[in-house]
């Protein structure tokens, strides 16, 4: 094969979890030019997959009866493929596969009805991992994968960035735990409080540094306070993407909501805890990794279109 796509439009956790599927079809196909289709927000993590060389991004708007502009720039690519993956299976990834020339298509199963099952019948152990449903259509292929664990390389230039930035909050030489205290989903939020209280922990007891990373500022921050005063803690409120990456990789361990920062920090191979509350890992959402675990409340599990939380912890 000569030229493979792959369709996974959002969003970040997602579009992680699908990195071993690229470098096990780079690895037994070497010579493929491997394309990745996604949302412009995205590419910044999608430069960080060793085996993808081309990235074309789409504007998507929230109508899907406004995905013209995307059908006439898939439809405009100047070359072939011989296999795309659809690792959406939505609307907007439709269209794309669609208009796409290429010899051959295949498209993930999401398995729907196994996790409204899951939800029915509150089930809370034997659920495939959504990584595991992406590589499904390698077996298919015949294609084989020695490395199942999402991986990304951090460019140097963001691993300067990042150390430069660490050095600029006072943490060049310090040992830190980072707190990702936010999620796409207010109801995935782990309380702030109790945050704040594990912030106070790691900080007397362990005596690390904690540096509270968000893309956004959000409430409630002012209950860390006291830490920040004493000097022991501080917030990264919207760094770049690759520039976060480099800061992760520094930090002696993530602890994070279900988001896409758990997954983020578990690819870096930095030692990870995500946490569950309403969402379940027996949905496919767990954290990858040697020294990654999740861990979970085991509440009755309740979902937003099935895959997202319909109440706080």
């Amino acid at each position: 094969m000569h030229s493979i796509g792959i369709i996974r439009l959002s969003s970040l956790g997602d579009i992680i979890l699908t990195e071993p599927v690229t470098r096990a079809l780079k690895n037994n196909f070497p010579q493929t030019r491997i394309t990745y289709f996604a949302k412009e927000s995205y590419r910044p993590v999608l430069e960080m997959f060793a085996a993808v060389e081309d990235i074309i991004t789409f504007e998507i708007p929230g109508e899907d009866e406004k995905l013209g502009a995307v059908k006439n720039k898939t439809r405009e690519l100047p070359y072939d493929f011989d296999l795309v993956l659809d690792l959406q299976k939505n609307i907007r990834s439709r269209v794309i596969l669609r208009n796409l020339k290429s010899s051959e298509t295949m498209t993930y199963k999401k398995n729907r009805l196994a996790r409204q099952i899951a939800v029915w019948f509150r089930r809370k152990e034997g659920g495939k991992h959504t990584s595991e449903k992406y590589l499904a259509l390698l077996d298919e292929l015949m294609v084989i994968c020695t490395d199942r664990i999402p991986r990304l390389a951090v460019p140097e230039e963001s691993k300067l960035a990042a150390k430069k930035y660490l050095n600029s909050i006072g943490f060049e030489s310090e040992k830190f735990v980072a707190l990702a205290a936010g999620a796409s989903h207010p109801p995935k939020h782990y309380p702030i409080n109790q945050f704040a209280e594990l912030a106070e922990i790691v900080s007397s007891q362990y005596g690390l540094k904690i540096l509270v990373v968000e893309q956004e500022h959000f409430g409630y921050l002012n209950l860390f306070d006291k830490l920040k005063s004493q000097g022991v803690l501080e917030f990264g409120i919207g760094i770049e993407l690759k520039k976060l990456a480099g800061i992760l990789e520094n930090a002696r361990l993530v602890i994070s909501n279900d988001s896409g920062i758990m997954h983020l920090s578990a690819a870096l191979g930095t030692p990870t805890a995500g946490l569950f509350g309403p969402t379940h890992p027996v949905l496919g959402f767990a954290p990858l990794g040697r020294d990654t675990i999740a861990i979970t409340t085991n509440e009755d599990l309740s979902l937003i279109h099935i895959s997202e939380p319909t109440r706080p912890y």
